[in-house]
């Protein structure tokens, strides 16, 4: 028998297997099963070559990316303690200590430069999945393979990088403690320099492993804390995540998903987010409407108050962490245009508005009748919009107005302080109140009367000269 088969595998190479079994005899009839079953879970075919007795380019470049999400220190070699970690992680289990020096031996002795000084090398790495292989222990490479997320195609399973979330209506997605612990460690990492923000090589070695940039480097600036190149920050990054946890948790789940994300035993995203309710007393992040005039410099001065606003950038979000007491929150910002229903639920709102000019207050009281009792607002004073204000024409209105923004003050922080106050305490805001409709009609009809009334003042002074 075996002068007949060993030619027909020697022709056909991707014949593994070859059993003498008898269903008469039931000769091995268990070894058929066994070897039929580990072809179909745990085939060669997808991870190597017989006729190049190599591993396949797809399996190089899926071990590689392995390789790397277990290199903590990002030095290019596997010490003792990530080996370990990489141990536990695949198979539950640490290596023994003379283990451990075995594989690092065999590989040392078998391959030049696959174990140095630092630990094991990425050849090393590959090597050692070479010989589980050509000894036929396929099922070790891919217990690896999919505990890092990977199908028999070699490909990234779709519920590995974006497993579904269920957010119900009137809740928002925020990043978990572990998530914000596993992300401030992720930039630590990559911040070789330790100047505090991620370079434009930083950035690049960060999304290694990823198919693409996660963001555009040109609206980081808008959007988040930078430094004066346009590095985001420690802040600026974890803000950034904040923004997509909100708007596209895909996008999240996938850059968590692709740099091997993981905590405990578990490897899904999940315990990186929580799904919270409406109740700013729980939420670590308070949503704010923007509204009214000059929202970009508005929040360009939120996230970059020392460097100036450029004319052509603006940001849908803008989003920081503040200290509301001793308690650190992150404000997110909405770039918001107020039509019919007031959608994402908001913490606050803060109105913008150029009292010199009449249309821009009815325009406030008309956004305050639109957010409702239900969304407390912030009224600020800003610099007029139009070089044809008059300030002896300011038209009457009865807004509260307490605040003054003017791009690159220092006392602009007072202004985001009040808003962080008011998302976490809404009912200390007159908008709350019985009186906030009154206001609001009260308002109007001293716009509507005061503006006559100027008029005719100006005209009644002209005569009189």
């Amino acid at each position: 028998l075996t002068e007949a088969v060993l030619p027909i595998m020697d022709e056909f190479l991707e014949v593994e297997t070859c059993v003498e079994c008898s269903a008469r005899t039931l000769m091995n009839i268990s070894e058929v099963f066994y070897f039929a079953q580990k072809a179909v879970l745990h085939p060669s075919e997808p991870l190597y070559s017989a006729e190049e007795k190599q591993l396949k380019p797809e399996c190089v470049a899926a071990l590689s990316r392995v390789f790397k999400v277990c290199d903590y220190d990002k030095n290019g070699a596997l010490s003792d303690r990530e080996l370990n970690d990489f141990q536990c992680r695949c198979f539950n289990a640490p290596l023994m200590p003379n283990a451990l020096e075995e594989v690092k031996e065999t590989v040392k002795r078998n391959l030049e430069g696959g174990v140095t000084d630092q630990g094991l090398t990425l050849n090393g790495f590959l090597y050692l999945h070479l010989v589980f292989i050509q000894r036929g222990r396929h099922e070790t490479t891919w217990t690896v393979l999919r505990r890092f997320g990977y199908d028999l195609s070699l490909q990234l399973q779709t519920d590995y990088l974006e497993p579904p979330v269920n957010v119900p209506a009137g809740c928002s997605l925020e990043l978990s403690g572990m998530g914000v612990q596993y992300l401030r460690d992720l930039f630590h990492q990559h911040d070789v320099d330790l100047d505090g923000c991620l370079s434009t090589r930083e950035q690049e070695r960060m999304f290694e492993l990823c198919p693409h940039l996660m963001w555009n480097p040109q609206d980081l600036m808008y959007s988040v804390n930078c430094s004066a190149q346009g590095y985001p920050t420690l802040d600026g990054f974890l803000s950034y995540w904040v923004i997509q946890a909100m708007k596209n948790h895909r996008l999240l789940f996938q850059f968590l998903a692709y740099n091997g994300y993981i905590h405990g035993d578990t490897d899904t995203q999940l315990t990186a987010v929580k799904v919270k309710a409406h109740n700013p007393e729980e939420q670590s992040v308070f949503h704010c409407a923007v509204v009214g005039a000059c929202k970009p410099e508005f929040m360009h001065q939120f996230v970059n108050p020392a460097y100036p606003a450029s004319e052509s950038g603006q940001a849908e979000n803008a989003c920081r962490s503040v200290n509301v007491g001793k308690v650190p929150k992150h404000l997110l910002l909405h770039n918001t245009q107020l039509r019919g229903a007031v959608e994402p639920p908001y913490h606050a709102a803060v109105v913008l508005v150029d009292t010199r000019s009449a249309q821009s207050i009815e325009d406030a009281l008309d956004a305050q009748e639109q957010l409702g009792s239900a969304v407390p607002v912030l009224f600020v004073n800003v610099p007029p919009q139009s070089s044809r204000a008059d300030a002896e024409a300011a038209p009457a209105h009865s807004l509260q107005m307490k605040h003054n923004f003017l791009p690159g003050n220092a006392q602009n922080e007072q202004i985001f302080q009040a808003l962080a106050q008011l998302a976490l305490n809404p009912t200390t805001h007159l908008n709350n109140s019985s009186t906030s409709s009154w206001l609001a009609w009260s308002g109007k009809a001293a716009l509507y009367v005061g503006v006559p009334l100027a008029l005719a003042f100006a005209i009644y002074k002209y005569r009189s000269s």
